[in-house]
């Protein structure tokens, strides 16, 4: 099992590939952060992101 600080840096490099390509997710970013225990995919195929997750979505917008 990863430790904290893995999937944190993991999610957090996720973050950063998005903010390169400047609004423009690149392909499975949002899987990326799903992958790292930032949140989970429902059965409908809607992403529901934890606390951690909701920051860093608030960083993305913040940031477009």
């Amino acid at each position: 099992m990863e430790g904290i600080e893995e999937w944190n840096i993991a999610a957090s490099l996720a973050v950063e590939q998005y903010l390169d390509y400047r609004g423009a997710p690149p392909e499975g970013w949002l899987e990326a952060l799903v992958e790292h225990g930032v949140g989970e995919r429902l059965r409908d195929g809607e992403v529901r992101l934890n606390a951690l997750g909701h920051r860093y979505r608030e960083r993305l917008m913040h940031r477009r």
